[in-house]
């Protein structure tokens, strides 16, 4: 049996929350403010807290740095309703465990408490450097709540991080999201598509090219990742890149150096690494198409995209959110025309919607 604290000013919130876990044996106790559920912690101290966001008086996140002062060992669960990607990068940036979204399954809550007992008194708090602005990446469905969560633990690090996913379904905006959320959001964020890229002219683009190098080579060139020195280069359609050209990808990621075309120096970078592709590179390393070794060292931290027919529930705000950013009068938008809009397969995701 453990002690959990439970912090909500919904009095059936409150009431199922208590119910769930009580038959599961914990003692609950509910608090309807932060001043209340302070006033517990220092009284009786518990060994898990769920808290919601918003709440009367201070707001939960803000409130999180003082729970974790009294009880510096007890996971600490946000629960809100207003799940998005700041709300995620503040959570895990006061030290929070993990944060649900409401309205939630009973069943995951007590999972995810359960997980959060047994990790006691373990997990420490992450933080973020800075406070970025907002990435456009939107959606309360339980998919993109993990990419949020995803996101907000890989940012602060310098981690590489391997996107997939279908196309369409914003891999690069999540890249953006890990730069603009990254202690190197002030320097440079690179992007390239390899697949836009003539395979004779990869290497020189990444990498640069001393004068004389090839044909054509009239002067030397700074590649890619040197101008990204100090910040994040995003690689998109990474298993398009050539074998030769993947060689010198993992030398990069092992030594952090690069050697232009034609030059027998290599020199030093600080580049973050961040690849996407739609393709199954396991596969491809298994087919001899793509570098195994190099997969491995991509895939440190793998982020994936869900296709929009798993998340349709989201289809509605994406909807808002597109219509808001044309600009001028936002056109009414029927219950038929969402009903419609969320049937549709979409196989190009939300690039088609």
């Amino acid at each position: 049996m453990s002690r959990i604290l439970i912090v909500d000013d919904e009095p059936a919130i409150g009431w199922s929350l208590r119910e769930v876990l009580s038959d599961e044996g914990h003692a609950v106790e509910v608090a309807a403010s932060v001043e209340a559920g302070l006033e517990t912690c220092s009284r009786q101290s518990p060994e898990a807290i769920l808290l919601d966001v918003r709440l009367p008086g201070r707001d939960g996140i803000t409130a999180l740095p003082d729970f974790r002062a009294l009880v510096p060992e007890s996971p600490i669960i946000v629960m809100t309703a207003f799940g998005d990607l700041d709300t995620a990068v503040r959570a895990v940036k006061a030290g929070a465990y993990d944060y649900l979204v409401k309205p939630f399954d009973l069943e995951r809550v007590s999972q995810v408490a359960a997980r959060a007992l047994a990790e006691r008194p373990a997990r420490g708090g992450r933080s973020v450097d800075r406070q970025a602005d907002s990435i456009h990446l939107v959606g309360s469905s339980l998919a993109m709540q993990t990419v949020f969560k995803q996101i907000a633990l890989v940012a602060p690090t310098d981690l590489p991080v391997l996107i997939t996913g279908p196309t369409g379904t914003g891999k690069e905006l999540a890249a953006r999201a890990i730069h603009a959320h990254s202690g190197r959001r002030d320097k440079p964020l690179v992007v390239t598509s390899l697949a836009a890229l003539a395979p004779s002219v990869v290497e020189s683009e990444l990498f640069g090219h001393v004068r004389g190098a090839f044909t054509g080579a009239v002067t030397d060139r700074l590649g890619l990742f040197a101008e990204a020195d100090g910040g994040t280069i995003f690689l998109d359609e990474v298993g398009d890149a050539p074998l030769d050209v993947q060689a010198k990808l993992l030398r990069v990621l092992e030594n952090r150096e690069i050697t232009p075309v034609g030059s027998a120096a290599a020199r030093p970078v600080d580049v973050r690494v961040i690849a996407a592709t739609n393709a199954d590179l396991a596969a491809a390393a298994a087919a001899g198409g793509f570098r195994a070794d190099l997969h491995h060292r991509l895939r440190v931290f793998p982020v994936t995209m869900p296709a929009l027919a798993e998340r349709r529930g989201d289809i509605p705000l994406l909807v808002d959110v597109f219509l808001r950013g044309r600009g001028g009068v936002l056109p009414s938008v029927s219950p038929e025309f969402l009903e419609a809009v969320q049937a549709r397969p979409w196989p190009g995701n939300v690039r088609e919607l």
